[in-house]
């Protein structure tokens, strides 16, 4: 039963580093669109009333921290305090303000902005004074135009991240320190170009690996999607319960594949001898 074994094993070593990790990891949750309705079609678009929800579970329950005290604390090799966990919105969505800043308002909850610098004159200047006087929104850059970073070339790529730093500095007024790389795309030269651009941190959606919390330039986030609505499975990925699910299914369909092409090979093999 060597499959049965080997699956079996790796079960319980996933199960036990994920216990461990969550000792010092923190779950950085993703939002986009928050509405009375959320869009059909549109997954990333959730309704008020769950936004709510979570949030109500998130002050009763977490320690909700600014990413930037976070991010300070790894920095300082200080252990995070328990159940911590942050808050992140992408995209300029003139909902936020709407519906989403009123809850966070309400509960006193912090959250990183990341804001599409090119379409910031979709925001009032009152609009953005009104989120700098509430104390709890920290403003990121999400690029200028939101494009595919690994397919710029380095002029593009320092406009998009240098240009879209210095623009969103002087409309708020405040130090920028932090990006989200658009459709969560990057790679080494992007991470070395953000850098050097002057950002302190960097987020992703799904880097390239399980448990990518120490590095400050593609920190992991976890969307909350209108599958999120269902607060059993908003708490599964705050406790990180569907990394295995997508982690074992993904080794699950790597080994079926190795299995497959070991009994093709095999049988060539027979058929040859």
């Amino acid at each position: 039963m060597p499959l049965v074994y080997f699956l079996t094993t790796t079960v319980a070593a996933f199960l036990t580093a994920s216990a461990v990790a969550r000792r010092y990891r923190v779950p950085i949750l993703l939002y986009h669109s928050v509405s009375p309705v959320a869009k059909k079609g549109r997954k990333i678009s959730i309704n008020s009333a769950a936004f709510e929800r979570q949030m109500r579970f998130l002050k009763e329950n977490y320690n909700v921290l600014p990413l930037e005290t976070l991010c300070a604390l790894r920095n300082e090799n200080k252990t995070f305090p328990k159940n911590s966990v942050a808050i992140t919105f992408d995209n300029n969505f003139g909902n936020f303000y709407n519906y989403a800043l009123p809850i966070i308002e309400h509960y006193k909850l912090p959250v990183t902005l990341y804001v599409i610098v090119g379409e910031l004159n979709k925001l009032e200047p009152e609009t953005i004074k009104a989120m700098k006087k509430s104390g709890l929104i920290d403003f990121a850059s999400h690029t200028i135009s939101h494009p595919y970073l690994s397919r710029l070339n380095s002029k593009e790529l320092n406009m998009e991240l240098s240009g879209s730093k210095m623009l969103l500095e002087k409309q708020v007024d405040s130090p920028i320190n932090s990006l989200a790389y658009s459709y969560g795309d990057f790679n080494d030269q992007v991470k070395q170009k953000t850098k050097e651009a002057g950002y302190e941190t960097a987020v992703a959606v799904y880097p390239q690996h399980i448990f990518a919390y120490d590095d400050l330039l593609s920190l992991r986030r976890i969307p909350i999607t209108q599958y999120s609505d269902n607060m059993r499975i908003f708490k599964m990925q705050l406790l990180g319960y569907l990394d295995f699910v997508q982690y074992f299914g993904s080794l699950l369909k790597r080994t079926l594949i190795g299995i497959s092409d070991g009994h093709i090979r095999y049988r060539r093999k027979r058929k040859d001898g």
